[in-house]
């Protein structure tokens, strides 16, 4: 959300230090919210500026007046077909830091298409209290416990997929999200087979 400019922060510097290029392959959608609920000017200014701090600007970045899970699909399905046949998606919300296994090249080399999975862990203050997040600490320190919190209390999922291929070289079919947790193909109409939601082969 665009009310959350230092999270945010962290956020794009967290997938920079990944290696996403975020001036030429990172694409933001802020939510600035709507109507009673539409976020301080102020608060926007910080998190654009953020964003122009490290390299996102211009059309890479896009402002929502209204969100949902639905209409975050809808901009996503919108994006993918523009990525060149061999982008490797990352598709992570504002409080989500996904990390990659070491090695990682060297694991998808080859590979038909890539779907990576990973389990989400909460990160929690020392002193357990919901504690402001700071621009200069690292996120680590600030919140240094890790535990698997949600999937225990709400019995939600904890499995989530932190990378994908956006189309299946074989195939040719195209990358379709179902929610933020499941994965499907969109054949393609000259024929062939799809993968099927599956992990990487």
């Amino acid at each position: 959300a665009a009310s959350q400019p230092v999270l945010l922060y962290h956020w794009l510097r967290h997938y920079g230090r990944l290696g996403v290029r975020l001036a030429t392959n990172a694409t933001v959608v802020l939510d600035a919210g709507e109507a009673e609920h539409r976020v301080d000017g102020g608060l926007v200014a910080q998190s654009v500026e953020a964003l122009h701090s490290l390299g996102v600007r211009g059309p890479r970045v896009m402002m929502a007046s209204s969100w949902s899970s639905a209409i975050k699909l809808q901009v996503l399905h919108r994006l993918i077909p523009s990525l060149p046949a061999d982008s490797l998606l990352i598709y992570a919300d504002g409080d989500e830091f996904f990390e990659f296994p070491c090695g990682l090249s060297l694991m998808i080399a080859g590979k038909r298409y890539v779907k990576l999975r990973a389990q989400m862990v909460e990160r929690l203050s020392a002193d357990y209290q919901l504690a402001p997040v700071l621009r200069e600490q690292p996120l680590t320190a600030q919140f240094p416990l890790r535990c698997v919190l949600s999937h225990r209390l709400f019995k939600l999922s904890n499995v989530k997929t932190v990378m994908h291929s956006v189309r299946d070289e074989q195939t040719g079919a195209t990358l379709r999200f179902v929610n933020a947790h499941k994965t499907t193909w969109r054949r393609n109409t000259s024929g062939g087979s799809a993968p099927t939601d599956a992990a990487v082969p």
